[in-house]
């Protein structure tokens, strides 16, 4: 199956959900992108205590996901 997301938000919790979908379909042998609009460019700046997005793109990143 082929997943194609648009993120648009820096909300942690919402990124930190969409990452984490987006790794858990690749590692079941779908297919991921995932495209980052409006707020969502900001991925690299969101940090937060409770929703570790970075780490979440690193693990989508080393799965071969689209980003």
């Amino acid at each position: 199956m082929k997943f194609e997301i648009i993120l648009n938000t820096n909300n942690p919790e919402g990124v930190w959900n969409c990452l984490r979908f987006s790794v858990t379909a690749l590692r079941n042998k779908h297919n991921v992108r995932v495209f980052s609009l409006d707020k969502g460019v900001e991925i690299e700046e969101i940090s937060d205590e409770k929703y570790n997005v970075k780490e979440q793109q690193t693990y989508l990143l080393k799965t071969e996901g689209r980003y």
